[in-house]
């Protein structure tokens, strides 16, 4: 209703374009206390209406972004969004892009059609029971919480240019609160983010965070390393796609860094001296479920699959519509899960010698514009002689840029959390602080 009364407002001002995005989120979540004892369940539901605006000026173009919370401050926040255009002059662009088809993916539960509380919280309920199965045999392992969240978001896209579009997305994420006893106490706090109830496993999650919990509990302090490396599990998919921001290779190959001169990669070109595995990365919105799966972006442009890197050729650019405009090249659509292609070795192949395998970070934050990074490891093991010595705590110290042209991959995958790639990766000549 208040998009309705937002467009006549709209057509009724001199803005060039206009683009009305409206989303509505209904949450769902539950809490468990120690013991896994019934705390809380909160439901909830947010909409939220913003408008964009964009007026030209000669061969400049203003935007100006407002977000409209009523009916009654709908011409005074179109008046802002306007006046923000002549303060925020741009080489201009095309900003809507016109498609006659668009992608139909699967991207939402359909168990989340279902409207009752009562159903949402015996599906807690059921969740929780099964991790309480799960950890009755663990005897040094108790859950001090257990919290699970649901995302149930509309989004319709509305433009000047009469595109009228709509998606329906979900997610599920859990966090348990592991304590560990072994020669130390150690808390875990692990999680999962899916896009469906049926892809989270909780009796698996709990198993597998256990075993990892009690590692930490019974390990000793690194020391110095210098040699092989191996990323594995939770590693390796955080390696190819950061929690926090996305990995420094998909950034560089971004129209955006190109235009500003930033980028490190060059189109046609080697992404540098390689010495290994040829590095495959493909921006893949398109896969059913996926956690970063869209069918179009915030310029309408519709999603589809697109090879950046290939066999360690830069082929395209990750590009929005205003730098695809930039750059005379085309708009690429969502930015969305991501495909890294696997290598040739077996990971008995890969996980032989003496070599340092991690399995978790306690946080994985490269330098967006130089790929240098040191990372806390939260889990690794010492692999010598036949031996698996569980260690945490040292810094693996490295450039992401440097590690992807002298890397190896195994050739199985891994499908979890919008990553999509080998379940392992060597890295030779590392160092761990």
């Amino acid at each position: 209703m208040i998009t309705d009364q937002i467009k006549i407002r709209l057509n009724k001002t001199d803005a060039t374009y206009w683009k009305i995005f409206h989303t509505t989120k209904n949450t769902r979540n539950g809490y468990y206390t120690k013991s896994l004892q019934k705390e809380d369940f909160l439901f909830g539901k947010k909409e939220d209406t913003a408008i964009t605006v964009y007026k030209k000026f000669g061969n400049l173009i203003g935007e100006g972004t407002v977000t409209i919370t009523s009916p009654s401050e709908i011409n005074r926040k179109i008046y802002d969004a306007l006046h923000i255009c002549t303060l925020s002059k741009n080489k201009f662009f095309e900003p809507i892009y016109e498609a006659k088809h668009y992608p139909k993916i699967k991207l939402y539960d359909k168990t989340f059609d279902e409207k009752k509380p009562s159903f949402y919280e015996n599906k807690f309920d059921s969740f929780a029971n099964k991790i309480k199965g799960a950890v009755k045999s663990e005897k040094s392992i108790t859950i001090n919480g257990f919290e699970v969240m649901t995302d149930d978001e509309e989004i319709t896209l509305c433009t000047s240019h009469t595109n009228d579009l709509h998606e329906r997305k979900s997610s599920v994420y859990a966090e348990a609160v592991l304590t560990a006893k072994g020669k130390t106490e150690q808390e875990y706090l692990p999680m999962i983010k899916e896009t469906a109830f049926s892809q989270v496993d909780v009796e698996k999650f709990v198993k597998y965070y256990s075993s990892i919990a009690k590692d930490i509990s019974n390990s000793q302090n690194c020391k110095q390393f210098t040699g092989n490396v191996v990323l594995t599990r939770d590693a390796v998919k955080e390696f190819f796609v950061p929690n926090l921001y996305d990995s420094p290779v998909l950034i560089h190959s971004s129209a955006r860094m190109s235009y500003l001169k930033l980028s490190k990669l060059k189109i046609g070109k080697e992404i540098g001296q390689i010495n290994g595995d040829k590095l495959t990365m493909i921006n893949n919105p398109l896969l059913p479920l996926g956690l970063r799966s869209s069918e179009f972006d915030t310029d309408c442009v519709p999603a589809k699959k697109t090879a950046l890197i290939e066999n360690g050729i830069f082929k395209k650019h990750y590009a929005s519509k205003r730098y695809a405009d930039y750059l005379k090249v085309a708009p690429s659509g969502p930015l969305g899960n991501i495909e890294i292609g696997s290598g040739s070795a077996s990971l008995n192949e890969l996980m032989h010698g003496k070599f340092y395998e991690v399995v978790g970070f306690s946080s994985f934050s490269p330098n967006p514009y130089s790929g240098d990074f040191s990372a806390e490891i939260r889990l690794g093991y010492l692999h010598e002689n036949g031996k698996r010595t569980p260690l945490k705590g040292g810094m693996l110290v490295g450039n992401v840029f440097d590690m992807v042209c002298n890397m190896q991959l195994s050739k199985e995958k891994i499908y979890s959390g919008g990553y999509l790639g080998p379940k392992a990766a060597l890295f030779r000549n590392m160092t761990i602080a």
